[in-house]
């Protein structure tokens, strides 16, 4: 059974849908990511040495939507320390 071809519409639709799902995949892998890092480091980073840490892995905008993620949910703090942006994990006991 053969489906009916897709219009411009349906395609820019399924395109778009597509992108957002790899764009939400890389997130979660680098949100996986910065846990580790923090696993590894033992301490509070600032956002400078988390987005040196992981400049192979993604872009600094998919690394800051982890981040916001991650703060969203509560697995981390943001504080402004001037103009310095660290980051630490939350309390979770």
């Amino acid at each position: 059974m053969s489906r009916a071809p897709l219009h411009d519409d349906e395609k820019a639709e399924f395109l778009l849908a597509r992108v957002v799902s790899e764009v939400e995949h890389l997130v979660d892998k680098i949100k996986k990511a910065i846990k580790n890092l923090f696993e590894e480091a033992g301490r509070e980073m600032r956002r400078q040495e988390i987005l040196e840490a992981l400049r192979y892995k993604a872009s600094k905008g998919t690394i800051d939507k982890a981040l916001k993620a991650l703060v969203k949910e509560g697995a981390l703090i943001k504080e402004k320390r001037g103009r310095e942006v660290v980051f630490k994990k939350a309390d979770t006991g």
